[in-house]
């Protein structure tokens, strides 16, 4: 067994349904997932957040269980559940004893063929008043929104995860039950497991609730291909009693893709505690920001390199927002070795930190295996290690050119 204690085994069923499990002998519970590839990324226009609702209509009960039965159960068992959409996929996931994995596992294969939607109006009415409390009415969610709008022109990762408000308004039931049955099947889902369980005994509990689901949906299979950018691409939004926000993002590499490793290094360089390049520059030295945060995030078709900044009071921010540039551009040839080093250490001490949980060990398992394979969370030491400075310092030229560049002011 790898020095992580990770055991990772999968297994796909004759009708499409992935299953990842990771054994650990060392864990008292088990946590559970099932993964739907249905997100912003699989929407369209007019149809904005559908992926959401469905999320939410999954609570709805089947035709066995009734509304909220679904989560009582789990607390029943000394469980705990949640669901969460994201612009790649949608998951419904539990942390309970080992002895109610059976339970959670037959309670999705019923959700998955059985759901019946209940109190549609009404849950819609609660979807809208989320989009209203989290963006519309939130100055700095509404920012980020309008940053993924000109992030991207064409692909779908540009739709907010909970919708517009203009396709929430005319949503219908139809509609959500139409998503259901072409993206809630068995090819188009994966479970993942982790915890003090046999593979096989998994396997078997799969296989005995999911085995003979034959539901067969016709899933949106042609994602929108984003062109290249050509040219850099500004927007300011003006709002009464904010906080002023800078934020520059670019278009990277997708999850899985070698590059990963660098660019999580390259983040931390930057702005990984008070010895960042950034940081230390320009919040500790020149006081022009309060805080700077940089983040590789990765999806199925594109990442994203982002560096948002909280200029210090009394600042211009078009001014703090141009400096912040030109400091990024010039930050290729400063990157030191002990830098890389710290970076380093600091990444791998979280790296086996999270793997100690079940509950972090799954989403790994599951996201590693939706854009690449399961067993790829095992490199990602290696990976890390293997990094040189001229990897680090190529990334600054190659990804962060003016033209690809996308920057966005938030000012009072």
């Amino acid at each position: 067994m790898d020095r992580m204690q990770l055991s990772i085994k999968k297994q796909t069923l004759p009708n499409g349904l992935k299953l990842v499990v990771n054994e650990d002998t060392y864990s008292t519970m088990v946590a559970a997932a099932i993964i739907y590839y249905a997100g912003s990324r699989t929407e369209e226009e007019g149809n904005t957040g559908i992926s959401h609702i469905l999320e939410h209509m999954m609570f709805k009960g089947t035709e066995k269980m009734a509304p909220e039965d679904y989560s009582k159960v789990i607390q029943k068992m000394g469980g705990y559940d949640n669901a969460y959409t994201s612009k790649d996929y949608t998951a419904f996931y539990a942390y309970l004893p080992i002895s109610g994995l059976e339970t959670f596992i037959s309670m999705e294969a019923d959700r998955m063929v059985n759901l019946k939607i209940r109190d549609f109006d009404e849950e819609m009415e609660i979807i809208k008043d989320e989009r209203r409390y989290t963006t519309l009415d939130n100055p700095v969610e509404f920012f980020m929104e309008k940053f993924w709008l000109n992030l991207f022109q064409t692909h779908p990762y540009r739709f907010p995860v909970v919708g517009f408000m203009e396709d929430l308004e005319k949503m219908t039931l139809e509609k959500v039950l139409g998503y259901y049955n072409a993206f809630y099947t068995p090819a188009n889902a994966m479970i993942a497991v982790a915890g003090n369980v046999a593979f096989e005994e998994v396997l078997d509990l799969v296989f005995r609730y999911f085995g003979n689901i034959s539901k067969n949906g016709n899933p949106k299979k042609d994602i929108p291909v984003e062109p290249e950018q050509k040219e850099k691409r500004f927007f300011k939004l003006k709002k009464k009693n904010v906080s002023p926000i800078v934020a520059i993002g670019f278009k990277t590499i997708p999850f899985g893709h070698e590059s990963m490793y660098a660019f999580d290094l390259l983040s931390e360089v930057l702005c990984g505690g008070k010895w960042g390049i950034l940081v230390k520059e320009l919040v500790y030295e020149q006081n022009l920001f309060t805080s700077l945060n940089c983040e590789s995030s990765y999806l199925r078709d594109h990442g994203l390199f982002s560096i948002i900044g909280l200029p210090a009071p009394g600042q211009n921010i078009f001014r703090a927002a141009e400096i912040l540039e030109k400091k990024l551009r010039n930050s290729e040839n400063r990157i030191e070795e002990e830098m890389l080093y710290t970076a380093k250490n600091k990444l791998l001490t979280e790296f086996y930190f999270n793997m100690e949980s079940v509950r972090d060990v799954v989403f790994e398992l599951a996201e590693f295996e939706l854009s690449a394979k399961a067993e790829d969370v095992l490199r990602y030491p290696e990976g890390i290690r293997r990094v040189t400075i001229d990897e680090i310092r190529s990334l600054i030229g190659t990804h962060f050119t003016e033209e690809k560049e996308t920057l966005g002011v938030l000012h009072g």
